[in-house]
């Protein structure tokens, strides 16, 4: 029989068990949640330093505050589902579905295409009194003719002909469905001469874009009849002029610096049909030695949009006495890894943004260095998924440690349309450095129609284009040579990457096929070379 103390010192000890567990653990009140906006989800242990997160896919507008909260518009999916965590500390939950729910009212359907006519892969848009999501379809199948339901975009296969008309529906949830006909235009287009402009962010200068009426020249001596966003949203005409005489439309600064950094797609439309036009809103355009460098200058700036304007030449800023001599050890690669076991402080330096060479090369990247940024050394080091290089050239004398190449030295982005005539060597005969490339050390990212064709020699591991490989190369080509007879040094790659036995061999050979973009010219009889298409039309 248990005495009066003992039941005390039990009672005791499961107060403190009780206490010790409620502190160890962090649950959800509920296995699932059904919220509408404005209401909050908690966890069980109610306290002020508890946090929330999304994770996962989730759809664009759906916010969640660190307090629970849920916000967001009737323009999701209705009974959309998503998943959420909470932290306290070092305690983490499960994570749990949340269903997103809102009651549906009256509301109106209208289309925002300001013409009828129709090109092949053209959005048909409208929009919702409500912001509900709307669903688009045909009312009557036309043969040739398709539209995508969610987001309106029109496909024609070749039976469509000119002038096919067609009347598609938009719905919506409390809605009357909207009907209107559109004509199919397939033939005598105007198009535009470049549709593609750069623009640097914060400057002031316009861009213009020219547009070509041979194949329809009855309205050359028109106006056009508005500039309008990617879906269909009007732009105000006080943001930009059209000269007529010089069929030129030029966009006005003070607009291109409310878009967002990157690629952006707008459409001009004509009496005969909508053209679509691109600009690409630069971080900064990359024009000499001092910009190139400025992109390590913040974990911001790493995560920019660059545009190269020109070729740029390191050979005298490295040299004894330049710029980035630095005591001899030279070039200090774009974005650096730092050798830590958090992996978000490991890549907080990296290269997580976008650099467009646009056809330039930067040259002379001459470099001896054996010290923490001699791994994962190229002219840009460390890569994240969200990186992207394209359409860029580099040269050098070359010689650091493992995980090197002359472009990258560790990939996990995106790389298209790049070349390399470096010179690495990173040898020692002791077996000290791997993963050694003529483009790129480590790959576990995506590499597409690039080349490399430099001497390449490291310890072990090496290959004349890419050390090792764990990623995706595709329609790229490399040189054996006297040391790295290997396209890799490690890992496999796909059958459409060339491997040639000789300079010579690699010249004769015809890249028409592998090498379609539009930014390298094939000549017969030598290597693809990168050029510059795009030109910018500024006031």
């Amino acid at each position: 029989m248990k005495t009066k103390k003992s039941l005390i010192i039990i009672a005791f000890v499961t107060l403190l068990c009780l206490v010790s567990c409620k502190g160890n653990s962090l649950t959800f009140a509920q296995t699932e949640y059904m919220l509408q906006s404005g209401e909050y989800i908690q966890t069980v242990e109610k306290s002020k330093s508890t946090t929330y997160q999304l994770i996962g896919d989730y759809p664009e507008g759906v916010l969640l505050s660190k307090e629970g909260l849920f916000t967001f518009e009737t323009n999701i999916p209705n009974y959309a589902q998503v998943l959420v965590i909470a932290k306290d500390n070092n305690k983490t939950t499960e994570p749990v579905v949340v269903t997103l729910y809102y009651e549906y009212v009256a509301s109106q359907n209208e289309f925002l295409n300001l013409h009828s006519n129709i090109q092949n892969g053209e959005n048909i848009t409208a929009s919702n009194s409500k912001n509900y999501g709307i669903s688009y379809t045909l009312k009557t199948y036309v043969k040739g003719i398709t539209i995508n339901s969610s987001n309106g975009k029109v496909s024609f296969t070749e039976a469509v002909e000119d002038g096919t008309k067609f009347t598609v529906l938009a719905a919506a949830p409390g809605a009357t469905t909207k009907e209107r006909e559109f004509t199919a235009v397939v033939e005598n287009l105007v198009e535009v001469e470049q549709n593609l402009q750069f623009f640097e962010k914060n400057s002031n200068l316009n861009v213009g874009y020219i547009l070509d009426f041979e194949n329809f020249n009855s309205i050359q001596n028109e106006n056009i009849l508005a500039l309008v966003t990617a879906k269909n949203e009007v732009i105000d005409n006080a943001h930009y002029s059209y000269e007529i005489n010089q069929n030129k439309l030029m966009i006005q600064a003070s607009y291109l610096n409310t878009l967002s950094e990157g690629e952006n797609t707008l459409k001009v439309i004509t009496k005969r049909n909508s053209i679509t036009i691109n600009v690409i809103v630069a971080t900064k355009f990359i024009e000499t030695v001092e910009d190139l460098v400025s992109i390590n200058d913040s974990t911001a700036a790493l995560a920019g949009y660059y545009v190269q304007m020109n070729d740029i030449d390191l050979g005298k800023a490295l040299a004894e006495g330049g710029l980035l001599y630095n005591n001899g050890l030279g070039w200090e690669p774009i974005g650096i890894y730092h050798d830590v076991v958090d992996q978000n402080e490991a890549t907080k330096d990296a290269f997580k943004g976008t650099y467009d060479g646009n056809g330039y090369a930067v040259f002379n990247l001459n470099t001896t260095r054996k010290d923490e940024y001699g791994f994962n050394f190229g002219l840009f080091g460390y890569t994240t998924t969200n990186a992207t290089i394209k359409n860029l050239g580099i040269s050098g004398e070359i010689s650091t440690a493992s995980y090197s190449g002359s472009l990258v030295g560790s990939n996990n982005g995106v790389i298209s349309n790049c070349y390399s005539t470096a010179t690495i060597r990173n040898y020692t005969g002791e077996k000290s450095y791997r993963f050694i490339g003529g483009l790129v050390g480590n790959n576990f990212g995506t590499i597409t129609n690039c080349y490399a064709t430099g001497l390449v020699r490291g310890d072990f591991d090496f290959g004349a284009f890419v050390g090792s490989n764990t990623g995706e190369i595709k329609n790229c080509f490399t040189i054996a040579g006297r040391y790295a007879t290997s396209f890799v040094g490690n890992g496999l790659v796909d059958e459409s990457n060339l491997l040639f036995s000789s300079f010579e061999e690699s010249k004769n050979y015809d890249y028409s096929h592998l090498f379609t973009s539009i930014y390298w010219t094939i000549n017969t009889g030598s290597l693809p070379v990168l050029t510059t298409p795009y030109k910018n039309i500024n006031e």
